[in-house]
């Protein structure tokens, strides 16, 4: 797997402990947690905001995306779905994906809302479009977004500031893997998307 798509090693131990209770070798059964508004739901960016976090998802679990694409069988899958606001459940993530897996997925949900704000998504289109200034300009704003949102984070923003630009960097990569698919589905996270919870069974 390529290193600077995973979280930096310097940091597994230290989000580990913060991200699992009484994290050791055998961790215990958590469920993933995905809670969004249940109003006035636009379906084309629901469908985009699903679609994105099944290819988060894909290209973590498996070595060969495409392998995950044409597969029957493997597909990330709600174990429940909860009305009110609604609640959609991962059940016993663990033994879908690695403990670091598992925080690199759920970061990418949670910050997605911050992957494409204001006048990003208009440069999105340009970059997509132009040189690879305009790229870069599109990767750098990113970047500063992630920064600024991983600093407010309640457990991200005690981390130094080296390692918030480590993880902004990391998710930066990842996003910009789904360029197609990022302005509609960080559009609807921003505008619905709750919480994004590791719970632990009792």
């Amino acid at each position: 797997m390529n290193r600077s798509l995973t979280i930096p090693a310097s940091l597994i131990s230290s989000l580990q402990a913060s991200y699992f209770e009484e994290f050791d070798n055998e961790p215990g059964t958590y469920d993933l947690l995905i809670t969004i508004e249940s109003t006035e739901i636009s379906v084309r960016e629901l469908g985009a905001f699903m679609f994105i976090i099944d290819r988060f998802y894909g290209r973590i679990a498996s070595e060969n995306f495409n392998s995950y694409a044409l597969s029957q069988k493997k597909h990330l899958s709600f174990s429940t779905i909860t009305s009110g606001s609604v609640i959609t459940t991962v059940g016993d993530i663990l033994k879908l994906l690695t403990p670091e897996q598992t925080i690199l997925f759920v970061l990418l949900v949670q910050f997605l809302p911050a992957a494409i704000k204001g006048g990003s998504e208009a440069l999105l289109k340009v970059a997509e479009a132009y040189s690879e200034y305009e790229k870069g300009r599109l990767t750098r704003y990113i970047r500063k977004s992630l920064k600024s949102d991983l600093a407010e984070d309640e457990i991200l923003g005690q981390l130094d500031e080296k390692s918030r630009s480590k993880l902004a960097e990391l998710l930066e990569k990842r996003y910009s893997a789904e360029k197609k698919y990022l302005a509609a589905a960080s559009k609807f996270a921003r505008k619905k998307l709750k919480s994004v919870k590791l719970k632990k069974r009792k």
